[in-house]
């Protein structure tokens, strides 16, 4: 499941966060404010908000827990999630030409209860994720294609790719251009490549393989690197 997040906050010395909002890409919307805000920023109150700020790490983990896929626009919210969420794969809309935000005006406007009356004026966390949602929705996803993929793979590492896309890639394009991740791409690829003798050459023993063993593939090129079900070539010879 892939959800994106939207924070807003003060930026000072150090981020402080005070409105937060995410939306699954195929689901709904929920919206959460802490206690802190620098008021002349966002226009909410430092006093105002449903949550304490003590919470927030707790919160987010929460939304975030069975997502595979965690998407936000900005490298600089981007690092902020990464020291609350270390074992997410979180995405910066950004590496995939998602505009800024200031220039979509044919979204339609539907701002949180605290922006409503200033939202000429001020960023709401809550539209925004909307308006993330409808882009993504319409570049990237519906039925995968190659053309799409092809675009993923050149913005992103292919490790952050999804399964679905990374299907559409030909078997000899991952080996040409990706045979170092096919390790680590394994579990998202589709069972024909996880059958297939060409990928499976590609498979490393993670216990017995050195990437310093510079002439070992030379030297046995006639064994696969690891057999699935069978023991490592190590352990054979």
């Amino acid at each position: 499941m892939e959800i994106i997040l939207d924070i807003q906050g003060f930026q000072g010395q150090t981020f402080i966060a005070k409105e937060l909002a995410w939306i699954t890409v195929d689901g709904g919307i929920e919206e959460i404010s802490s206690v802190t805000v620098f008021e002349t920023c966002h226009y909410i109150p430092w006093t105002q908000g449903q949550i304490p700020y003590d919470r927030l790490t707790k919160i987010i983990g929460k939304a975030v827990a069975n997502k595979q896929f965690i998407y936000v626009k900005g490298l600089e919210k981007k690092r902020w999630l990464q020291n609350i969420v270390k074992s997410k794969t979180i995405i910066d809309l950004e590496n995939l030409d998602c505009p800024p935000l200031k220039k979509r005006q044919d979204f339609q406007s539907n701002f949180c209860n605290s922006h409503e009356q200033h939202a000429p004026m001020y960023w709401c966390a809550l539209e925004n994720v909307k308006k993330l949602k409808e882009w993504f929705l319409k570049n990237y996803c519906g039925n995968p294609s190659l053309e799409k993929s092809l675009k993923l793979f050149c913005k992103l590492n292919i490790e952050n790719m999804r399964p679905r896309d990374i299907a559409m890639l030909p078997k000899y394009f991952i080996i040409g251009c990706a045979a170092d991740k096919i390790n680590s791409i394994w579990s998202k690829l589709p069972a024909v490549l996880q059958e297939d003798k060409d990928i499976i050459k590609y498979r490393r023993c993670n216990i017995h393989y050195s990437p310093t063993a510079i002439d070992y593939d030379d030297f046995f090129n006639d064994i696969p690197l690891v057999i699935i079900g069978r023991l490592c070539r190590k352990n054979k010879l």
